[in-house]
């Protein structure tokens, strides 16, 4: 189930679109040939606290905020 989108671009101008499921957090470069996905979870390293994503914020100076069932990350 995706619960969140976001898209953000990086300060060398690289398009990511952020989706936030039951399973954890995926992230899909959107730059043309340069496209690939990563994903987080609480499996990976660096590990998510849990892998419900409820939502994905970012402030004004381009960090992320990941809100989980365990708390933000």
């Amino acid at each position: 189930i995706v619960r969140a989108l976001h898209e953000s671009t990086a300060p060398d101008g690289t398009r990511m679109l952020w989706i936030g499921s039951s399973g954890g957090v995926a992230r899909l470069i959107l730059n043309g040939s340069q496209s690939s996905w990563e994903t987080l979870s609480d499996q990976t390293i660096p590990a998510l606290p849990n892998n419900v994503i409820y939502q994905i914020r970012e402030d004004n100076r381009g960090r992320l905020y990941l809100t989980t069932n365990k708390g933000v990350v």
